[in-house]
């Protein structure tokens, strides 16, 4: 079974029981992996994984092997972690924290830590954006952003203190995506162009004689002059990637006025 490495932060509260909550964990092959490994540092003893997946068992048994499910899920159990089905990583608290609210020990439940296993769009998401897709090139990054979007403003409210929630890559690495809170806010309009000083040793400068490099804000590239920036806007590098970040903002920004029209209606 293929280990991955992950450290994690030590958390204060003395005696207190650590609990990490997993979404999207496809065959809870992940989650078995994270609890039998020896190569996580600083967790304390009293440590509970919420292991889930998005589908629920019977599509979990179509797309995987029923076997190895069941023993991942035994091996879990068996170890006092808990496992639970049709959990939606967007929508957390009425998929999984409703189900746990009736438990009391579950009511106010907050996680150390909460880890998005596989942060790739459902295909029922694909074929309800298939219009987008097709008309517009990396019409599948806009549809991505907006899941961990959604993803982020959904785990906020359950996540404990100030703790970092992790986004999983296939390969070995973990990113670590600091002060999260941030990310619930629309973005800033992307500007096509920021002006700043490069002093003659790479770093920023405020300094009359150093030269000024025009950085291109959106593909991050640096200009030499109005000309040269003028010629990159002008690539169909810099007008996909605005279309992209353009529809990207709109389209977040007309679902949270749905969402506070839908709120007020209540």
């Amino acid at each position: 079974m293929k280990r991955r490495r992950i450290s994690y932060s030590e958390c204060g509260g003395g005696g207190r029981v650590y609990k990490i909550l997993v979404v999207g964990d496809g065959n809870l092959s992940y989650s078995r992996d994270l609890a039998e490994s020896t190569m996580i540092h600083g967790l304390p003893d009293t440590t509970v994984i919420y292991a889930t997946t998005y589908e629920d068992e019977l599509q979990l048994n179509h797309k995987y092997t029923k076997d190895v499910i069941d023993e991942h899920k035994r091996r879990l159990i068996e170890l006092g972690h808990k496992v639970y089905h049709s959990v939606d990583a967007t929508n957390i608290s009425s998929t999984l924290i409703a189900r746990l609210g009736s438990d009391n020990d579950n009511k106010d439940i907050t996680f150390d830590r909460i880890i998005f296993m596989h942060p790739l769009v459902c295909i029922d998401d694909k074929i309800r954006c298939g219009m987008l897709v097709k008309s517009t090139p990396g019409g599948f990054n806009i549809i991505n952003m907006l899941m961990l979007m959604q993803f982020l403003i959904s785990s906020s409210t359950y996540i404990y203190n100030d703790n970092r929630r992790s986004r999983d890559h296939d390969d070995d690495g973990t990113e670590m995506i600091d002060n999260v809170r941030v990310f619930a806010l629309p973005p800033p309009p992307p500007s096509c162009a920021d002006e700043v000083r490069i002093g003659n040793d790479g770093s920023s400068s405020s300094t009359n004689n150093d030269d000024v490099t025009i950085k291109c804000s959106i593909c991050d590239i640096q200009c030499t002059s109005s000309d040269d920036l003028g010629k990159h806007k002008k690539s169909r590098k810099h007008r996909q990637r605005h279309q992209l970040h353009t529809l990207f903002i709109r389209t977040l920004q007309q679902q949270q006025q749905g969402e506070e029209e839908g709120e007020e209606e209540r």
